[in-house]
């Protein structure tokens, strides 16, 4: 599954603990950190809903037309599930909603939120199962994606079939190696592919390709056997027979995406342009950007196949500021600046770099260069694609991404006996990511396990 998706290697030699994750959602803790580096702790069920003055702090007056909120979801639902569901408790349109980033579905998550023209008592009465809003306020302008520093994480792995000691050596050793590498490879992780269906990137792909009417067979019909049987005999039924009206019949009810484009489809068999564009473009940005992280992790992982280092630069690379990067930060390594860029790698500042690839990009040069060509070439893409004329709207500029993700703050909690388990051991441990960067990616160094454990 991990080649999949493009991983190939671990940055660790550890033997790894095996193990679980994800036995229980308070297993998965995830916290949005705010870019002023607050972390919004998740409190539970219990905790009362809070409203905070206005955006001033000027005696409770209100302003500005957005109700900003701390959402904390209990699994159930993903982030663009949840919002449905207060969208649709509200009566308002979901595309009034804006967020700063995605988080897990099978986990404790907090997260930032606006929505707007909603007045902020209306959301403090909502009670949905799974989700609870609290820090409620009214602000000038709406919360935008990426507007976070990153997560920070509460994890246990249960299932550890170990002795105590032997977990704790592998783990000591797991974490100085960490320290000394400077993170770990900044991998896309699974759940941005599909956990259960693996195919995002693939959709992607067909979309920059222009090959619609594939991308969506792919999204609607391939079935996967981690799903549920009456979606899979629902997607093998679509794939057989080409039967929209009969397969929205026999699609399961949770599928709402699909069974959205298949509505359209049932109507209007041709319309494949149009049946992709009734859902939201948040998630055909997903395909997008899957197929972006799916070409990272291939150039990642040739790059560490053949030989060239994560934390340094040779000439050729680009590299880029480690905090607060944007497109003009990047920098392209010489023979004359490569020595002043390691030393600043060296010391944290700076990091090397490979292209998200889109329209309007500055390939890495020489041998870095030549390994983003082949994987381009492999795939039968070129950076001009990501340019869609059919669905301007999911066109993508591209950018650049460290390899190297910093895990700061990391803390051994616990290692104990798994209280779910005879003979099991737990680990419980913590650590904070910049935006962008997974959890599971810390995980898989420890674990060295089935990706399905993840």
């Amino acid at each position: 599954m991990e080649k999949i998706i493009g991983i190939e290697f671990f940055a660790t030699k550890s033997k790894g603990i095996g193990g679980e994750l994800r036995k229980r959602w308070e297993d998965f803790v995830v916290e949005e950190i705010t870019p002023q580096k607050e972390i919004l702790y998740a409190q539970g069920p219990n905790s009362e809903t809070s409203g905070l003055d206005g955006e001033h702090g000027n005696g409770g007056e209100t302003v500005g037309n957005y109700t900003i909120f701390t959402l904390e979801r209990h699994g159930l639902y993903n982030t663009f599930e949840a919002l449905d569901k207060i969208a649709h408790s509200l009566g308002v349109g979901i595309k009034r909603f804006s967020y700063a980033g995605v988080k897990d579905k099978r986990a404790v998550t907090t997260q930032r939120v606006s929505v707007w023209r909603v007045d902020p008592e209306r959301l403090k009465k909502l009670n949905i199962k799974g989700l609870y809003i609290r820090d409620v306020r009214k602000g000038a302008e709406a919360v935008k994606l990426g507007d976070l520093w990153g997560n920070h994480f509460r994890i246990t792995v249960r299932g550890i079939g170990l002795e105590k000691s032997e977990v704790e050596q592998i783990v000591k050793q797991t974490c100085d190696e960490i320290e000394e590498l400077g993170g770990v490879p900044n991998f896309f992780g699974y759940q941005r592919f599909g956990l259960k269906r693996p195919l995002s990137h693939l959709v992607g792909i067909k979309l920059v390709k222009n090959e619609f009417r594939e991308a969506a067979m792919l999204f609607l019909a391939k079935a996967y056997p981690l799903e549920g049987m009456d979606a899979q005999e629902a997607r093998n039924y679509l794939y057989e027979t080409g039967d929209f009206a009969g397969t929205l019949e026999k699609f399961p009810k949770r599928l709402t995406f699909e069974r959205t484009m298949l509505k359209h489809l049932s109507r209007h068999p041709n319309d494949i342009l149009g049946a992709f564009r009734r859902i939201q473009r948040g998630l055909l940005m997903m395909f997008i950007h899957a197929a972006q992280s799916y070409l990272f992790n291939r150039i990642l992982s040739l790059r560490h196949k053949c030989g060239l280092p994560l934390n340094s630069a040779v000439v050729g690379d680009i590299v880029a500021p480690v905090q607060g990067a944007s497109p003009r930060d990047y920098i392209l390594v010489t023979e004359e600046n490569i020595s002043k860029i390691n030393e600043q790698i060296k010391s944290g500042t700076l990091g090397v770099a490979i292209p998200l690839i889109g329209y309007d990009i500055t390939l890495p040069m020489f041998q870095p260069g030549e390994l983003v060509e082949k994987i381009l070439q492999e795939e039968g893409l070129n950076p001009s694609m990501f340019r869609l004329q059919s669905i301007p709207e999911i066109s993508s500029k591209g950018g650049y991404r460290l390899i190297l993700s910093k895990v700061s703050d990391l803390e051994v909690l616990d290692i104990s006996k798994d209280e779910y388990s005879e003979k099991a051991i737990k680990l419980t441990i913590s650590f904070s990511l910049s935006k962008g960067s997974y959890a599971t990616m810390v995980l898989r160094e420890f674990m060295k396990t089935e990706p399905t454990k993840y």
